[in-house]
């Protein structure tokens, strides 16, 4: 390393001769010498920091390597990001991949795999009736069913005015909620093993509430049923509709689908 820096103090000092000239350079004025010093001084370190660091990479190189850096931290991203997703992922939902589809698309089940119905939606409504003009039963249904679908629910207002049912444009007529992906499963799972068992002298559910094309309407005729509400705070006791909309292309297919699922269909055998 010291033999290094002498070579370099060397090639410096001629290189300080071409500049300034041979009677500059050996000169002895105290402005020279500064300015020899001064110039000495920034070369050589000029010089160690290439030694330590290396030679410096071309601009090319240089927009190569970070293009590199992102896609590594966008990777890293995506990869924590799935990581995160199968371990929120609801246990019904895992059935669902694991066990239900496969067990669908077996030798007796569908030959294509995509053609093996799936649970695209769940909308769940509940009507206000004499109670649209009531600001706070209004807040109160929307309060018990945000809790109960575990997401913000909807007001629906009237598309016009109807003289027979005593309605106005634009008034609150109901709330709603639809649920997909990850909450349409969890409130699939709580509602089938803890909202219907509790159901006084629950028999299963009809499969005539199909409507022909796979897709199933339950009628629930309080919301006391879910654990998440407290009976002290509710105002009044109201019923809903829920209707499970999936890819079914009959009532069989749908049947088969929300049987495998677990929904406790009468005359049929749960998972």
């Amino acid at each position: 390393m010291a033999h290094a820096m002498e070579c370099v103090r060397g090639m410096s000092y001629g290189l300080l001769q071409k500049v300034t000239g041979p009677r500059e350079a050996t000169a002895g004025a105290p402005g020279n010498c500064a300015v020899r010093s001064s110039f000495l001084s920034t070369l050589t370190l000029r010089s160690s920091s290439s030694a330590i660091s290396g030679p410096a990479l071309p601009q090319s190189s240089q927009l190569e390597a970070r293009r590199l850096g992102s896609f590594r931290v966008q990777a890293a991203v995506a990869e924590a990001e799935a990581e995160a997703e199968a371990a929120t992922s609801t246990r019904l939902k895992k059935l669902y991949t694991e066990k239900v589809l496969q067990r669908l698309h077996g030798p007796e089940g569908f030959s294509n795999l995509n053609r093996v119905p799936r649970l695209q939606k769940i909308v769940i409504n509940c009507g206000l009736g004499e109670a649209s003009d009531d600001a706070k039963s209004l807040a109160s249904t929307l309060q018990d069913l945000s809790t109960i679908a575990g997401q913000k629910a909807v007001v629906t207002r009237s598309k016009k005015a109807i003289a027979g049912f005593q309605i106005r444009k634009d008034v609150p007529v109901g709330v709603c909620v639809t649920l997909r992906g990850e909450a349409m499963f969890a409130f699939l799972d709580r509602l089938i093993n803890l909202a219907l068992p509790r159901i006084r002298d629950f028999q299963g559910l009809k499969p005539s509430s199909f409507d022909g094309k796979g897709n199933f309407h339950l009628g629930l005729q309080e919301q006391l049923m879910f654990p998440e509400i407290d009976y002290d705070q509710v105002q009044k006791v109201r019923g809903m509709d829920v209707s499970f909309v999936t890819s079914a292309r009959d009532n069989d297919e749908g049947l088969q689908l929300l049987t495998a699922l677990g929904m406790p269909f009468q005359g049929t055998k749960g998972k």
